[in-house]
């Protein structure tokens, strides 16, 4: 498959290389920037549907868009997590922070087999935010 005279094989290997050397998730527009083989005009619509299956990429939804990240190596049907360096963007303070501690909230497509992430909370915001009794309900609900 090739789009613009360029190969999938090497399209996925420049966007692991820009994902690597990033410690923040990067919309397509910032790949696109980094990237050395890329050129302005390239939107590559198949191979970025084709790159949400691999798995050790995984994309966010943002108010901005999509961010892909890197992820640990897990099985395509397991729920993988962000690298530890990796920094989240908080849905309700707009900072970026780390990964760990973040309650992502949204819903499991069956017929994607993915988890269409609505919105992220980081760990100070549930303490400023959400009651004890929202959180416990949320933890319940991770738990099923």
């Amino acid at each position: 498959m090739k789009n613009r005279g360029i190969e999938y094989e090497t399209f996925r290997r420049e966007v692991i290389r820009i994902l690597r050397e990033s410690n923040e998730p990067k919309s397509w527009k910032e790949i696109r920037e980094s990237s050395k083989i890329f050129d302005m005009n390239f939107l590559p619509h198949n191979f970025l549907l084709k790159l949400a299956n691999e798995p050790e990429i995984r994309a966010i939804r943002t108010k901005k868009g999509l961010k892909f990240f890197l992820t640990d190596k897990t099985e395509k049907n397991e729920v993988s997590t962000p690298r530890e360096e990796v920094r989240i963007q908080c849905t309700v303070c707009q900072e970026y922070k780390e990964a760990n501690n973040f309650i992502a909230i949204g819903t499991w497509n069956k017929r994607v087999e993915a988890f269409n992430t609505s919105f992220f909370i980081c760990g100070d915001c549930q303490k400023e935010h959400l009651s004890n009794k929202s959180l416990n309900w949320l933890r319940d609900r991770l738990k099923e």
